[in-house]
């Protein structure tokens, strides 16, 4: 990172989209959620701060997504998550916060299909070990 630089602290939609793996629509959907959320206009800025607060995203996660090239702006890796903090932050109580339910109402049907591809992947994966 350039030190001349000033540090981001607002996100736009194709921080979302990358950090999430999910389509560009669907992020505009959760950006426009935010916005509704937190009672902002149509065209404020969102925070890092506002993201954090209806997702439960740790703030100096989402710091480091934006200001850095520490995750290559790749969808985040929740191994990767999970081994820079602490792992009780990022889980809710049934599953982890990449795949939280919340997140499906934003998600495009093709996101929602592949989504459901991966689910159904991984319980084959499951069958054929036990």
């Amino acid at each position: 990172m350039n030190t001349l630089e000033k540090n981001r602290l607002f996100l736009n939609s194709t921080d979302v989209m990358q950090m999430t793996g999910l389509s560009i629509r669907s992020a505009r959907n959760m950006m426009q959620h935010i916005r509704d959320e937190r009672g902002l206009g149509n065209h404020q800025v969102i925070s890092i701060f506002d993201f954090s607060a209806i997702f439960h995203f740790p703030v100096p996660f989402l710091y480091e997504y934006i200001n850095t090239d520490l995750f290559i702006n790749g969808p985040i890796d929740e191994d990767v998550a999970r081994r820079a903090y602490r792992k009780e932050i990022m889980e809710t109580t049934d599953v982890s916060f990449l795949k939280h339910k919340d997140l499906e109402i934003f998600m495009t049907s093709k996101d929602l299909k592949k989504r459901q591809q991966g689910q159904a992947d991984f319980s084959d994966v499951v069958d054929d070990v036990a």
